[in-house]
C-alpha cells in the first residue's frame, strides 16, 4: 500500500490563498490535514494540523468529522 497527498489552494473572501495538504500513508491511522495560513493577511501567520482517525469523506474538504 502506498501513501498519497492532495494539495488544495482556496482563496479567502479578500483573495488571500489558504493552502491545505491532505495526507494518508500506511504508517498513519486515517488522514492528516495541514493548513497553511502564512499568506492570509487577516490571520496570524501559522499552520494548523489535524489527525482524523475516523473515516473521512475527503471530497467535502471540511476537516475531521
Amino acid at each position: 500500500m502506498r501513501g498519497s497527498e492532495l494539495v488544495v489552494v482556496a482563496s479567502t473572501t479578500e483573495g488571500d490563498p489558504i493552502v491545505t495538504f491532505y495526507r494518508s500513508s500506511p504508517a498513519s491511522q486515517g488522514i492528516e490535514i495541514f493548513t497553511d495560513f502564512m499568506y492570509d493577511r487577516y490571520k496570524p501567520a501559522d499552520w494548523t494540523h489535524e489527525r482524523c482517525t475516523a473515516t473521512v469523506d475527503i471530497t467535502s474538504l471540511q476537516g475531521c468529522p
